[in-house]
C-alpha cells in the first residue's frame, strides 16, 4: 500500500462523515479499524462531531463533539430522556474500550502490538516486525547525519 492509497482510504472516511475532523488526523493507517469503530458508535447521535483523532502517549484518542440528541445550535431548553442517557454513557465507555484497544494495535500495520519507544524518546505502538524497521530507519537517519557533521569538519 502506498500513500496515494492510504490517503485515499483516508478520504473515504471524511466523505462519510462530512466536515468532522477539522484538526485532522495524526495516527497511522493501522489504527483506521479502530476510527471506523467509533464513527459507527457516532452515528445514533445526529449531531456529533468527531473533531481530532491522534496518538497520544501510544495511544488512540478521538476527540467528540455533541453527542447528545440535542441540537446544539437550538435555544430551547431540552432535556434528554433516561434511555438518552443511558445511550450517551454506552458511547462513552465504547469509545473508551476502543482507545484502550489501541495499545496493542500496530499503528503502521494493524497486527498485535505493544507499546514501545522504538526512537528512545516516544512512546509507540508497534509491532515485532514495524519496530524493526522503525528501529534500522532510526540508525541509518542517525549515521547518515553523523555522516554529513563529519563531512562538514
Amino acid at each position: 500500500m502506498n500513500l496515494n492509497d492510504i490517503e485515499e482510504k483516508w478520504r473515504d472516511l471524511y466523505t462519510e462523515f462530512g466536515d468532522r475532523l477539522p484538526y485532522g488526523m495524526e495516527c497511522g493507517v493501522g489504527w483506521k479499524p479502530l476510527i471506523f469503530a467509533i464513527c459507527y458508535l457516532m452515528k445514533p447521535f445526529p449531531y456529533a462531531k468527531l473533531v481530532q483523532v491522534k496518538e497520544k502517549f501510544g495511544t488512540l484518542r478521538a476527540y467528540t463533539s455533541n453527542i447528545s440528541f440535542v441540537d446544539p445550535e437550538s435555544e430551547e431548553e431540552t432535556l434528554t430522556t433516561e434511555e438518552q442517557d443511558k445511550q450517551i454513557d454506552e458511547f462513552y465507555i465504547s469509545k473508551g474500550a476502543i482507545e484502550f484497544a489501541s495499545a496493542f494495535v500496530c499503528e503502521t500495520c494493524g497486527a498485535y502490538a505493544r507499546r514501545r519507544r522504538p526512537d528512545g524518546h516516544w512512546i509507540s505502538v508497534v509491532c515485532y516486525e514495524c519496530v524493526s524497521k522503525t528501529e534500522k530507519e532510526f540508525v541509518n537517519e542517525a549515521v547518515d547525519k553523523v555522516d554529513k557533521n563529519v563531512a562538514n569538519y
